[in-house]
């Protein structure tokens, strides 16, 4: 609740329950991957606060979808 409406909460635990979400219970292995990979990604290039980074949890989130948005898998499962 301190984080709320800062922009600074750290969103990659969600994504990354998401991904398991995919693989385990969607069984879309694919996908899951290449979440899990665009998560990796923008820790690396936009890491929040709590990891020494300024990105916000918009621009976290807008790294991760970029990422996505390159990933033949998922822009298939979305058309």
């Amino acid at each position: 609740p301190d984080l709320a409406g800062t922009g600074s909460a750290n969103p990659a635990a969600m994504l990354r329950s998401l991904a398991l979400l995919l693989e385990h219970a969607l069984q879309r292995a694919e996908l899951a991957g290449a979440l899990v990979e665009a998560v990796e990604a923008a820790l690396v290039s936009h890491p929040t606060p709590d990891l020494g980074g300024n990105a916000t949890t918009d621009s976290f989130g807008d790294a991760v979808l970029a990422s996505l948005a390159k990933e033949e898998a998922w822009t298939t499962a979305l058309s």
